[in-house]
């Protein structure tokens, strides 16, 4: 099957005298791309082949920032039509790349505490709510659940609320209030707006798995562990804990 984004890519450099891609040319090598995926019956190598045809349109932009824009909404909106495509052709609900990479990632880092052949099963869920699935790794079996929070997909062994991360968060830059923002002031030289910025930016980067425990002993006190980007620069590592049934929580760094 001729590709939708090829065609489209090689129009929109043909069609101006400078080679350039226009918000015009955008629209139609995103609609062609996804066209390609959505009617393919292997759609993750059509995403691959139109990443290519995107990829190359980025080098050829002009300066119309709706056609830069139009095309940074591949990755996402491809994604999505890979899964899509594959729920049609299959009949059932697939976890997407990024969160089967991530998992593949878990066992390699040894999070879980097993190593082995790696399979995934009865995915339920949807990119907005969160996914839980079965997983064998080796002889070892388990449930696990992924759900994107603050724009990065965590993975853990209990389904996590939008409340528990939350409050694990605040809990989180609460400790950043306390123990970091006077030395970042007097010792650094930061004003209150970088010390603002860096706070938002304490985010949620990971649960801690039982077998690869944080080493403070957040994890051995509260249910629900989580790991946090530390946007101070320091190779201080972060935590907190929340228990969502006492509402109790706790958070502390480690160098």
């Amino acid at each position: 099957m001729t590709s939708l984004a090829r065609a489209a890519f090689v129009r929109a450099v043909s069609n101006d005298h400078r080679g350039l891609v226009s918000r015009a040319d955008a629209e139609r090598i995103l609609e062609g791309a996804l066209t390609d995926i959505t009617t393919s019956d292997a759609p993750q190598a059509a995403f691959d082949n139109a990443a290519r045809y995107v990829s190359a349109s980025r080098s050829l932009l002009g300066t119309d920032a709706h056609a830069s824009a139009t095309l940074n909404t591949f990755s996402g909106a491809g994604a999505s039509a890979v899964l899509a495509r594959l729920e049609a052709l299959t009949g059932q609900t697939q976890l997407p790349q990024v969160v089967e990479k991530a998992f593949a990632d878990l066992v390699e880092y040894d999070e879980l505490g097993v190593t082995g052949p790696i399979s995934l099963s009865n995915v339920q869920g949807n990119a907005t709510a969160g996914f839980s699935f079965d997983y064998k790794v080796g002889d070892t079996s388990g449930q696990a659940f992924a759900a994107k929070f603050d724009g990065a997909w965590i993975l853990s062994p209990i389904k996590l609320t939008a409340a528990d991360v939350d409050a694990a968060t605040n809990a989180m830059r609460n400790y950043f209030d306390s123990y970091w923002v006077t030395d970042l002031r007097s010792d650094w030289g930061l004003s209150d707006a970088e010390i603002d910025d860096m706070r938002a930016a304490i985010t949620v980067d990971g649960f801690v798995w039982p077998a690869n425990p944080d080493p403070i002993g957040i994890a051995d006190s509260y249910p629900v562990a989580l790991s946090f980007n530390n946007p101070t620069g320091s190779d201080h590592g972060f935590w907190a804990g929340y228990n969502p049934a006492t509402g109790d929580s706790d958070a502390g760094d480690f160098n």
